[in-house]
């Protein structure tokens, strides 16, 4: 499966780089940076996943969703958000 990761930040893209090399089959085919980036990206490489941040510059993940969703061949979107509160990151441990 192709994937695309798009997320703002530089750290949590190669974070997300590293967690999907972890699987078979499954290949990071780009990065976005923004919202505008992403719809770009998928447009030209056709990824089958995208794990698209939430909070993003000049185009929100919600709004490159929605232009993606319109694609001929329209990835599968996973949203992705960096939890900023420990109780809720503690809280989510805890129920796995």
């Amino acid at each position: 499966m192709k994937v695309l990761v798009a997320d703002n930040e530089r750290l949590a893209r190669e974070r997300l780089n590293r967690m999907v090399g972890t699987f078979d089959n499954y290949d990071v085919v780009g990065e976005a940076a923004n919202g505008d980036e992403a719809v770009q990206k998928c447009m030209g490489l056709e990824p089958d996943i995208i794990l698209l941040d939430i909070r993003m510059p000049s185009s929100d993940g919600m709004d490159a969703a929605k232009r993606i969703s319109q694609l001929p061949s329209p990835a599968a979107v996973i949203f992705v958000q960096r939890l900023k509160s420990m109780r809720l990151m503690l809280w989510l441990q805890a129920a796995s």
